[in-house]
């Protein structure tokens, strides 16, 4: 009976190291499917950009109103009419009616080429309508009754458009003259003074000013310190910005701009000038092409690395301040695990199964970290054994 119970306990043995061993050398693949994959190399900075500006004042004492002729951001010629300074206060309504005709006038003064570009329409009407009516929802929550006054009015003038439209009938246009005879009995109703601003220059016009227009130019963007920088970043916390109301508005150069950015040593290290890079910026929804311009001198272990671009961008164009990524290095492929390289009579590669086979895949690798790879897609015949879309690779 001890004898039976030894061998029992023995071929438990040799069945518990048998199976282990079986275990051992069968243990199941781990595979992965080759699929698309792009890394990229980015460092975030914060972001000051300059612009090339030419401020325009009036030559009152600053404390009217200026009711511009041209749209935000629209492209004007030197010695363009920008707008009207009124040098005292006028009501709601009356702005509301010099602005109507302001534009009746613009209209008037198009070539029938420019007037067929509007593609002036009852669609285009009822759209229209609807945006100011957005418009007035969001005046009327943050409390700007005057221009509630001003969008309805708007409102009024293309219902009136579109009645005239569903009755098939041609709307009344004043002629220049009578509009201009119009303006200027309302303005001497009023009993203020004004001046005609003009362009002094080329460029794109906007209203929005920020106090750093005489200091953020092509000059400083090219040639600040690290000290500029932060005496400059300061200056926008402590919110300093420009009081001065005879600065009514400004032409701004938009066929080039600058973003300077604040680097450590061990960042900046990676830039050189005449790089082409990529970056995104806090408020942009698209990428934007630039170069380095310049990297200043250190101070301590930092630097100040200017970026040009002739990329067009309305935020830019009225934002200062901002957060910028830089996409320094991009690279698209096949992602592969690290692990899963094998070198094979001299050449990188892995295996995949195909067809209940092993097969070994050539790869050429552009990119790899501790974890993965990221290896050239093989778009053409040149190498029929290169590693393909959705190949199932071998890992372990």
């Amino acid at each position: 009976m001890k004898k039976l119970i030894s061998r029992l306990a023995l071929l438990a043995v040799i069945v518990f190291v048998v199976y282990n061993l079986i275990s051992f050398y069968t243990t199941p693949e781990i595979t992965t499917v080759a699929r698309v994959n792009t890394v990229e190399i980015k460092y975030n900075f914060d972001g000051i950009v300059s612009r090339n500006e030419k401020l325009v004042t009036t030559s009152m004492e600053g404390s009217g109103w200026f009711d511009p002729a041209v749209p935000e951001n629209q492209m004007v010629k030197n010695g363009k009419i920008l707008g009207v300074f009124y040098d005292g206060e006028i009501d709601a309504d009356t702005k509301a009616r010099l602005n109507e005709i302001n534009a009746a006038i613009d209209e008037a003064s198009l070539s029938s080429d420019e007037l067929n570009m509007l593609g002036v329409s009852e669609d285009k009407i009822n759209q229209d309508i609807t945006q100011k009516k957005q418009e007035i929802i969001f005046a009327a929550i943050g409390r700007d009754m005057s221009n509630v006054g001003v969008l309805k009015n708007d409102i009024s003038i293309l219902l009136e458009k579109k009645t005239s439209f569903d009755n098939d009938e041609k709307p009344v246009v004043k002629t220049v003259d009578e509009l201009l005879n119009e303006k200027a009995q309302i303005e001497s109703s009023v009993n203020v003074n004004k001046e005609e601003i003009i362009s002094p220059c080329h460029g794109v016009f906007t209203t929005h000013l920020d106090g750093f227009e005489g200091i953020l130019g092509s000059q400083t963007a090219l040639s600040m310190t690290v000290d500029d920088f932060e005496a400059i970043r300061e200056k926008k916390n402590d919110g300093s910005d420009s009081k001065d109301k005879t600065k009514v508005c400004k032409i701004v150069d938009n066929s080039e701009w600058w973003i300077s950015m604040l680097a450590t040593e061990n960042d900046a290290k990676n830039f050189k000038i005449g790089d082409e890079i990529t970056i995104r910026i806090s408020g942009e929804s698209k990428d934007i092409a630039t170069t380095v311009k310049y990297i200043s001198p250190s101070k301590g272990d930092k630097y100040v690395i200017t970026l040009s671009s002739i990329s067009g961008s309305d935020y830019v164009m009225e934002s200062r301040f901002m957060n910028v990524t830089v996409v320094k290095e991009s690279y698209t492929g096949l992602e592969v695990p690290l692990s899963a390289i094998r070198v094979k009579n001299g050449k990188a590669g892995v295996y995949v199964k195909t067809e209940n086979t092993t097969k070994f895949r050539e790869t050429e690798i552009i990119y790899k970290d501790s974890e993965i790879a990221i290896v050239k897609m093989n778009t053409t015949v040149i190498n029929p054994n290169a590693l393909l879309l959705y190949d199932e690779i071998i890992v372990n």
